[in-house]
């Protein structure tokens, strides 16, 4: 069964988060847009090499690279109503938490 997907663009608004354990690689400039699915919102955890310790983001897949990125970096209003709605009861299983 394949999982439903929806679109949407967004831009990047900052290159690193705010704990510093993630950052965009190369010359990605502030403003980039990117089209992500917003329902492969998901948390994960990573590990950093450099400060050898491991920690969770809350990320979204980019539709062009498949490559995932962190929500704190992006922004769009429709993102932003989404992730509230992740944070809020999601995650615990409550899929009516989320309206868009």
């Amino acid at each position: 069964m394949k999982r439903l997907k929806k679109y949407v663009d967004v831009s990047l608004v900052k290159r690193k988060t705010e704990d510093g354990l993630m950052e965009m690689r190369g010359d990605v400039r502030i403003g980039k847009h990117y089209k992500i699915d917003l329902y492969s919102i998901k948390e994960q955890e990573f590990f950093n090499t450099e400060y050898n310790i491991y920690h969770k983001k809350i990320t979204v897949e980019d539709a062009n690279s498949g490559g995932v990125l962190p929500v704190e970096l992006l922004t769009s209003i429709e993102l932003d109503a989404f992730v509230e709605g992740y944070k809020k009861g999601y995650k615990k299983g409550r899929e009516d938490a989320i309206t868009t």
